[in-house]
């Protein structure tokens, strides 16, 4: 019998990115406190799933980087921030990717790769995850007026796993794949 792994799918930003975000993150703690999340590495989430054999996921993840690898890159712009409302007293701001023709047609390749619907995806990376609605309106107002505008251009994904049984335990690399022209 095979264990089960909790498996993700994260576009990689490049390192500048990462680190303005950070900037951003423990900004953010500056006025509302720690929260979860402040510590993940910044990224594009693209696909979630709970329950993977070994068996399954090598599968998976093989079909997934000859896809990814015959896939070309496009440029896209972080241009501000945005928030997604739960529905349970808690909030999301996010450094908002700028929607338009390529980058939608883009994204849509990427998530059919992944046999995924994205009618309703919006690709965003997430700053403070799931804060309480008091926090959210002390950071939005200084969110909301934050200059951020960056353009970058992604070379890989990542193909992250850990232990089902465990929810609490650290997100592992198991395989990075990278888009044509982009490295291995």
């Amino acid at each position: 019998m095979s264990t089960l792994k909790e498996h993700m799918v994260i576009l990689n930003l490049p390192k500048a990115v990462k680190e303005h975000i950070k900037l951003y993150k423990y900004g953010a703690n500056e006025f509302i406190g720690t929260y979860a999340g402040i510590n993940s590495i910044a990224h594009i989430s693209l696909w979630h799933n709970q329950k993977l054999s070994r068996e399954v996921a090598d599968t998976f993840t093989t079909l997934l980087q000859r896809k990814i690898n015959n896939t070309t890159s496009t440029n896209l712009t972080i241009n501000g921030f945005n928030y997604f409302a739960h529905g349970n007293g808690l909030m999301t701001i996010y450094a908002n990717i700028q929607s338009g023709y390529i980058t939608d047609n883009w994204f849509n390749i990427i998530r059919n790769h992944l046999n995924l619907n994205s009618k309703n995806f919006v690709p965003h990376i997430t700053v403070t995850k799931t804060i309480p609605v008091d926090s959210f309106y002390k950071l939005w107002p200084k969110f909301r007026l934050a200059n951020l505008q960056t353009n970058f251009i992604p070379t890989s994904i990542s193909v992250l796993e850990r232990d089902y049984a465990s929810a609490n335990t650290k997100w592992h690399l198991r395989n990075e794949l990278y888009f044509k022209g982009m490295g291995n």
